[in-house]
């Protein structure tokens, strides 16, 4: 690898990281789309799950729609997470419930995450690993945070902000 290579690698990488390098310092970048807890769940806890009409959800639907999610919130495991490969992005979840979503793309030398466990997420390029519920590095090379990437938590469902 010859010195300008180094260049423009670098360039890739800080341009690539600089757009969301603000969100890294405040945490997960969420924005709500749902109402309150409390007039969420008072439809739900009123009704046998079986007995639901179909109502609800076709006041629902001028809103995005469901396949437009990235994910279910209960696919992701509490203290792990998952990988969105097409997305470039993880998303995590902690004990409380409380779901982050990061860039996968290593800070060390732009390698795609491939792993959390254990409450890291993890490089296998170089072993960098991250905290999965802020994004800093804990171990491995890599010294910057994974860039939190912004999204909205409705209806029990992730999308895109």
């Amino acid at each position: 690898m010859t010195k300008s290579d180094q260049i423009v690698e670098r360039r890739t990488v800080l341009l690539a990281g600089g757009a969301a390098a603000t969100a890294v310092l405040s945490g997960c970048v969420v924005q709500r789309a749902e109402p309150p807890v409390a007039t969420q769940a008072a439809p739900t806890a009123s009704a046998p799950r079986a007995s639901v009409p179909s109502a609800p959800q076709e006041s629902e639907q001028p809103q995005q729609p469901a396949q437009n999610a990235l994910a279910q919130v209960a696919d992701i495991p509490a203290g792990g997470g998952v990988i969105l490969k097409e997305q470039n992005m993880v998303l995590t979840k902690d004990q409380s419930g409380k779901v982050c979503a990061f860039s996968a793309i290593c800070t060390h030398q732009g390698c795609s995450v491939t792993a959390v466990e254990e409450g890291t997420i993890n490089c296998p390029c170089h072993g960098s690993k991250f905290d999965a519920t802020s994004g800093e590095p804990v171990a491995g090379p890599a010294r910057k945070p994974l860039p939190a990437v912004a999204f909205k938590q409705r209806d029990g469902a992730i999308f895109p902000a």
